[in-house]
């Protein structure tokens, strides 16, 4: 049975991606210079893989 608190779990990852993607996105654009946003490219691939398997376990 779907469970609320799946939902929001899968959602908040969702949001975080969404984030994180603009920050990224600003990153490689130079908008940005902090060295540690260069991470965040491999860090959406981790959490967007993880969230596809919490879903497809549901």
């Amino acid at each position: 049975m779907f469970q609320i608190s799946f939902f929001y779990h899968v959602l908040g990852l969702y949001r975080f991606i969404g984030i994180a993607a603009q920050i990224y996105i600003r990153f490689l654009r130079g908008q940005t210079q902090d060295k540690r946003f260069a991470i965040f490219g491999d860090m959406i691939n981790l959490v967007s893989e993880y969230g596809v398997e919490l879903i497809a376990d549901e």
